[in-house]
Formats: C-alpha cells, structure tokens, sequence
C-alpha cells in the first residue's frame, strides 16, 4: 500500500514533466495526454473517457507578475534570475 503523499509527490512530478495534466479543483484530477499539435495544444484525455483539448500557456513566475516587470524593473529582474 502507497502512502497518499508519496502518491501525490509522484503524479506533482509527473505533471511538472508534461507527461500528465492535472486538472485543479477538489479533488484534484490527473489526464493523460493523447497527443500535442503545432498550436502549442494538447488533446487529453479525461477521466470520463472523453476527448478535451487543453491550451498550454508559458507560466510566469513570480517575478515576471511584478509591476514595471517588462520596463523599467526588467533588467534588475534579469540580473537577480542569473544570480540564482
């Protein structure tokens, strides 16, 4: 028997990799991925066997959401990225 946060560790890398898409809500729900197209699109399939389509979008960390992020704050957010 697995321990539930082994379980969740697992399938949280599993999504983190694109191998699967995890769908989030209570509770949370996990797909698998048919298959990808050139709009950067996935067809997935969901638990109920049906066939949804899912546009993938680059997440922006933390520091991209800050103001002035793509101005003036831009090169200090650069230079403190390539510090990390």
């Amino acid at each position: 028997k697995m321990d539930r946060a082994n379980v969740s560790r697992h399938l949280n890398n599993l999504s983190k990799a694109g191998k699967i898409i995890k769908l989030n809500g209570r509770p949370v729900l996990y797909t698998t991925i048919i298959k990808k197209n050139e709009e950067n699109q996935i067809i997935a399939k969901d638990i109920e066997s049906d066939n949804s389509t899912f546009k993938l979008e680059k997440s922006k960390d933390s520091l991209e959401k800050l103001v002035g992020a793509e101005m003036s704050l831009k090169m200090p957010i650069q230079q403190a990225k390539a510090a990390i």
